[in-house]
Formats: C-alpha cells, sequence, structure tokens
C-alpha cells in the first residue's frame, strides 16, 4: 500500500499580504521558515522514500528542509507546479473581487476555460498522472508531494473521487500535511490539514 504525504509549502509575503502568486517565484518569509522546520521535525517520524516538489521557488524551499532532516534529496516534479493563471498574479484578494473571470472560477472553477489560464480539469490530469506514475514504479513507496494549494485540492479531489467542481471546499493551509493511503482502486485519508502545533492528538 503507497502512502502519499501531502505537502503545502509555507508562507511567503504574499500569502501575508494577500497577493495572489501563482508561479511567480517568491520565497518563504520569516514564519514560512519557521513553519516548515517544523513540519521537518513531524516529518521525521514518518517513513519516507521519496520527497518530490513543485519548481517554485516556496516549495522548492519547504521541500529542502524536509528532505534535509532525512539526508535524502528534492526530485523536482513539473506536475506539482502552481497553477498557471498570469491575468491574476500580484493582485490582492481585494482586487480579486471585482475580477469576472475570477467570479466565475470561484463558483465553477472546472468551467473556466480562458487564453493564458490553465484549467482545473488539466491540472488534475497532470497531477493524477504524476501520482500513478510513482504508485507505478513502488506500489508500497511513501512519497512526500510538496505543492501549493490548488493542486493539492486537485490531487485530494481525485483519490478520494470527489466532484472537481466542488475542489475548493478543502482547506489547504501553508505547511500543512494531509495523508492519504492505499492504492488505485482505493484510497483513504488518514489526515487532513494537519499544522504542527495544532492541538489534536493525532496518530500519524
Amino acid at each position: 500500500m503507497a502512502r502519499l504525504y501531502l505537502i503545502r509549502h509555507g508562507e511567503t509575503e504574499w500569502n501575508a499580504t494577500r497577493r495572489v502568486m501563482g508561479r511567480s517565484d517568491v520565497p518563504l518569509n520569516d514564519r514560512g521558515a519557521s513553519q516548515v522546520q517544523a513540519l521537518a521535525e513531524v516529518m521525521k517520524r514518518l517513513p519516507l522514500d521519496a520527497v518530490y516538489s513543485s519548481p517554485q521557488l516556496r516549495a522548492r524551499q519547504t521541500a529542502d528542509v524536509v528532505a534535509e532532516a532525512r539526508a535524502m534529496k528534492v526530485e523536482i516534479a513539473e506536475a506539482l507546479c502552481e497553477v498557471d493563471f498570469p491575468r491574476w498574479e500580484g493582485m490582492s484578494w481585494e482586487e480579486l473581487e471585482t475580477d469576472e473571470l475570477y467570479q466565475v472560477y470561484r463558483k465553477a472553477p472546472a468551467s473556466v476555460q480562458h487564453d493564458g489560464f490553465e484549467a482545473i480539469p488539466k491540472v488534475l490530469e497532470r497531477t493524477a498522472r504524476f501520482i500513478e506514475e510513482i504508485v507505478h514504479k513502488n506500489p508500497n513507496g511513501r512519497f512526500a508531494l510538496v505543492s501549493h494549494a490548488d493542486p493539492l485540492r486537485t490531487m485530494i479531489s481525485h483519490l478520494l473521487r470527489q466532484p472537481i467542481e466542488e475542489f475548493r471546499r478543502f482547506r489547504i493551509s501553508n505547511a500543512s500535511l494531509t495523508i492519504v493511503g492505499g492504492n488505485p482502486d482505493r484510497w483513504v485519508m488518514s489526515l487532513f490539514n494537519y499544522r504542527s502545533g495544532d492541538e489534536a492528538v493525532v496518530d500519524l
């Protein structure tokens, strides 16, 4: 049985000031670096065979800390990169509220088809294919996948067979850990959006 550790990158200044990053290379801020160090301590308790990361800087920085704590190397995977929506990069969340395309995306994300915008079904396709490939190579592998909120939501939707139109119902926090285990026929979530310091007692 395979196990997937789905990890969102730590906080950046653009997260803190509520600006859309997209594929911009924004580094972790001090709080994000601390979050990731704490997450790496949690990850030390888990069996791990490989660490894969989105190519965006904030994800690579997160993955590097997790991997270094285990004396492992990070493998960069384009399939884990952030959704490509250059129209919104650098915008504040307040500015997004006046963007007509964003209003459509918020209500029906999988329906948005627009020049220069990576459609959510395409994101699901690339993330699902990547998971299929690594699990096919090692059906009992333990894999850390460091990515971004929306790609992680598509992975969870795919693995749990949830409607992609509802994928934004999953809240994915910075430096959070979600664990899904199983095989291509049946995946089970055992942990969702866990952050180091959460008061809940969790059996990892």
